[in-house]
């Protein structure tokens, strides 16, 4: 089964990558072997800023598939970042005389958009402008046109860096580097350095089901590292290097470690990534601080002229450092921080859909594989993180309602089957087969219509075993026959539903295996006549649970793909372990003390018996929160429960938190999920509405964020 935790590897690894950081720019072995040195801080040191930028593809270029919000909001951050980072080196940069330079507005241009106003500050701009370059290139030309590009802007940059020695060779390339070098000092930037790497992170993250094995990818590092360091070492011996930053076998060498990263699996290491870019923002400060420190002391000999002692103080003072900045600024304490920007919003917990998915997995039989419903938004869940998480770990098979959904999850980059499992207008056939989806056709005369758009697609027939609300009677066996007969229609599968089997009833039991005989003679009958069947299905998400010995090809999986039952206290035939993956947030946005006897809300539904303490929360029913839960649900609120209260309105509801100590606004309220040990689930808010939970979810607005 697919290993559901964390990349735990990769987050180690960030801060392996900030000491090696610090190692480049303290030169901790040079008093014992110059060469040594070099190998450490210009080879080894060197892995870590194209690691930095592969993570920032992993994991960034992965999310901003679906529109522009994600890589606006990642460059907003960093910018905001970079911005601090300037504002905290500025005495260095007064120190350093930085502001002496003439003319000093194009050398602070240059050095805000290429060389960083500090020396190691170059980071930050290239990983915005190297983000910008690679995100387009992924989203608007694939993976392929994005290395035909970002490869040769890697190339050209050798030619600046640790290839020099070629270019000081060659008059046209000498003069067109000099012209370079007018605008940035070095070829180590956002333009020629970061989008090749931050390109490969994205694609390992869209490969990485098929990346090396551990030991492959460890005999991989192991080989390039030697070659690399080979490289490295024959280029400063021969000279030809203006820096030491950029070889021909980096990319190679990131790859495999990178590779080898990914398989150590476990435990999130949230803080990691926030210790290791302030180690990295912060670290200069303390080498110059230890400097004077020291000299002021009379310690020169042991902090100074002692680069490995210097190397050593500098590593532990700075993340000592960053960690009491998290502590300060309270980012090691688990709290929710879009409570802080958010109205209302829906949490994911992808490691519950990986367990559902397992779990199913656990119980199909032999040659069966999943086909998630994500239909109407992924039952509420967002279509886009859905299945953007189900493809990652391997699922290919999708159904969903219309064309426009189909185009949607589609355009997201997903592979494989995409099922329409209702009605679209013949006319629209162009665009079915344009984007590769699979219709499912319900009668003979929608075939024939389909038939005459002169387009050629993928079909899967619609039979009705005796569900009878759409398809083709499973004893019409000419009807389906003549279905296959339509030369621009290729039947690619044969399914049908199954309406009663959730029910424990005896003769909806027996109606449910009529079903399946009815089914599965008619697959024999088309078999027989030598019309194949590529793929079959019956299970839906309570086929699968109650009926798992059935043979198909696929199991739809709807409402239990996302960890819930359609209605209260249900209980399947299969032992399964099922995880809710959705739970709705939202906090609280107003307090006031109201006396006994005031009403609160429309029609003065609540009148308050005692004085009671009423929050105003900024969700209701235009958010998907049944108004006829009124007065009868609750949220949770400091780990405990409070009573909705008054009528809930289109974007608000009342609670009472009278019985709750230290609330305060701001505070976060739940209302499916869970706060503490007290769990709201969808099937108990689904109950107390008198609907079922696949209806709880589908009707959520579209204003909910999805975190």
């Amino acid at each position: 089964m697919e290993n559901k935790k964390a990349y735990t590897g990769i987050d180690i690894f960030r801060l392996i990558a900030a000491i090696l950081v610090i190692a480049n720019h303290t030169s901790p072995l040079l008093d014992y072997t110059a060469s040594g040195n070099f190998v450490l801080t210009s080879v080894f040191a060197r892995l870590a800023v194209p690691f930095f930028f592969m993570t920032q593809g992993f994991f960034l270029i992965r999310d901003v598939e679906r529109d522009n919000g994600k890589l606006v909001t990642y460059v907003k951050k960093s910018a905001l970042i970079y911005g601090v980072a300037i504002i905290i080196c500025l005495p260095l940069q007064i120190y350093k005389g930085d502001f002496s330079v003439r003319p000093l507005l194009p050398s602070i241009l240059k050095n805000i958009f290429f060389n960083g106003t500090l020396y190691h500050l170059w980071y930050l701009p290239a990983s915005i402008i190297g983000g910008i370059i690679a995100w387009y290139l992924v989203r608007k030309f694939g993976y392929k046109i994005a290395f035909a590009v970002s490869v040769p802007l890697y190339a050209f940059g050798l030619l600046g860096n640790s290839y020099y020695g070629i270019t000081r060779a060659v008059p046209f390339l000498k003069n067109l580097f000099d012209e370079v070098f007018i605008i940035m000092d070095s070829t180590q930037n956002g333009i020629f350095f970061a989008p090749l790497f931050i390109v490969l992170g994205a694609f390992m993250y869209s490969k990485k089901r098929k990346m090396p094995k551990r030991i492959i990818s460890a005999i991989g590092f192991c080989l390039t590292l030697t070659a690399l360091v080979a490289e490295g070492l024959i280029l400063h011996g021969k000279d030809f290097q203006r820096h030491d930053s950029m070889y021909i076998l980096l990319p190679t060498v990131s790859f495999f470690l990178f590779s080898f990263l990914m398989t150590f699996r476990g435990k999130r290491l949230r803080s990691a990534r926030d210790i290791s870019l302030i180690v990295y923002l912060i670290h200069p400060l303390f080498i110059v601080a230890v400097r004077f420190a020291s000299g002021f002391v009379g310690l020169d000999k042991l902090f100074v002229d002692n680069e490995a002692v210097m190397f050593i103080t500098v590593t532990a003072l700075s993340f000592i450092a960053s960690i009491v900045i998290l502590f300060i600024f309270g980012k090691l304490v688990k709290k929710t921080a879009v409570s802080k920007t958010q109205r209302s919003w829906i949490e994911l917990d992808t490691a519950a859909l990986r367990n559902n998915v397992n779990e199913f997995r656990r119980i199909m039989q032999d040659g069966c594989k999943l086909l998630a419903i994500v239909k109407d938004e992924g039952y509420g869940h967002g279509a886009f993180e859905i299945t953007k998480e189900l493809q990652s770990i391997g699922v290919d098979a999708y159904g969903v309602a219309t064309v426009d959904e189909g185009i949607e999850i589609r355009k997201f980059g997903i592979k494989g089957l995409i099922l329409i499992l209702g009605y679209t207008d013949p006319t629209r056939a162009k665009d079915i087969k344009k984007y590769d989806l699979t219709q499912a056709v319900f009668d003979v005369d929608y075939a024939e219509e389909l038939n005459s758009q002169g387009k050629k697609i993928k079909i899967h027939i619609a039979i009705d075993s005796g569900m009878h609300r759409i398809g083709i009677p499973a004893s019409d066996i000419e009807a389906v026959e003549s279905v296959y007969s339509f030369k621009n229609l290729s039947v690619e599968g044969v399914f049908s539903h199954l309406c009663v089997s959730d029910s424990k009833n005896e003769d909806d039991i027996e109606y449910t295996n009529n079903q399946i005989a009815a089914f599965n003679a008619l697959i024999e009958t088309l078999e027989e006549k030598g019309l194949p069947v590529k793929v079959k299905h019956i299970q839906a998400s309570y086929g699968l649970l109650n009926y798992p010995d059935i043979k198909c090809s696929y199991a739809r999986m709807g409402i239990s793909l996302y960890g819930a039952d359609s209605e209260l206290g249900y209980k399947s035939n299969v032992d399964v372990s099922l995880s809710p993956v959705m739970s709705i947030r939202t906090k609280i946005i107003q307090l006031r003390t109201y006396q006994q006897g005031e009403t609160v809300g429309y029609g003065r539904a609540f009148r308050a018996e005692r004085e009671s303490r009423i929050a105003v929360l900024p969700i209701g029913y235009g958010d998907g929160i049944p108004r006829n839960l009124s007065g009868k649900a609750s949220v949770l609120v400091c780990g405990k429960r409070a009573p909705m209260i008054g009528r809930i309105c289109m974007d608000q509801l009342m609670i009472d938190v009278t019985d709750i100590d230290g609330v305060k606004v701001g505070d976060i309220a739940t209302v499916i999920g869970s706060d503490g040990d007290e769990r709201i689930t969808a099937e108990e808010v689904a109950d107390m509405s008198g609907t079922i939970t696949n209806e709880i979810f589908s009707r959520l607005g579209r204003r909910l964020d999805i975190i």
